[in-house]
Formats: C-alpha cells, sequence, structure tokens
C-alpha cells in the first residue's frame, strides 16, 4: 500500500477521498455505539441473569461467552475486558450451581481476553 503511486488529483479521486473517510468516521463511530451499548452494566436487563452484579461494573463487549450467568457474582467497580469468558460449572445449564460458584470481588480488573472457569 505504501509504495503505491499517488492517484491521479482528479475530481473524481478527491470525492472518492473525501467519501472513504466519513465512511471510516462513521464506522468507528458506530462501533463506539455498539460497544456502549452491547456492554453489561448494572441496570441492563442482562446484568438481572447474574448471581449478583454490583454497582458501577461492567461486562465490555464483545465478550465471548458467559456460561451460567446466574452462578456468577460480580462485585462493585468491576470492569471485565472485551473477550472475556466466564464460566459458571461444567456446561451450558449445569444443575444445581450455588449463586456464588463463580465470585468475583469489589474493585477487580480481568484484562482484554482472560477466562475464568468455576466448577464447585
Amino acid at each position: 500500500m505504501l509504495d503505491r503511486p499517488d492517484p491521479p488529483a482528479t475530481r473524481y479521486h478527491r470525492a472518492r477521498n473525501r467519501g472513504r473517510n466519513v465512511a471510516g468516521v462513521v464506522v468507528r463511530k458506530g462501533w463506539e455505539l455498539v460497544q456502549r451499548y452491547g456492554s453489561i452494566g448494572p441496570t441492563s436487563a442482562a446484568a438481572a441473569r447474574f448471581g449478583a452484579f454490583g454497582e458501577h461494573s461492567v461486562v465490555c463487549f464483545p465478550y465471548e461467552a458467559i456460561v451460567n450467568e446466574y452462578a456468577v457474582s460480580i462485585g462493585a467497580h468491576t470492569v471485565i475486558g472485551k473477550g472475556a469468558v466466564l464460566s459458571a460449572g461444567w456446561g451450558p445449564g449445569h444443575p444445581g450451581l450455588a449463586p456464588d460458584v463463580l465470585r468475583i470481588g469489589d474493585r477487580c480488573l480481568l484484562g482484554r481476553g482472560s477466562s475464568i472457569v468455576a466448577h464447585e
């Protein structure tokens, strides 16, 4: 890409480049909105499916997998990074799990791409 010659400075090429720049801005802003509204916060409907979900906590979007949310408890002021995996039990629908099989405390930070699996 860097070794290619510059396109001719025609009206068509200038308009095309402006259009591409605007499209890039729209895509980036759109992705920011998707991440903001796709994240799970304490007031979102998805947070109600967890065993507990502390105030000012967030599970950032996109997350890889959250298995058996009802057995996952998240403390207050905790951030679960993008691409995280949270799993309670041996698999989806694992019977008889307590609401805090996987307990993440207050003021914790799980980095991007982290995985936590709890069985008991």
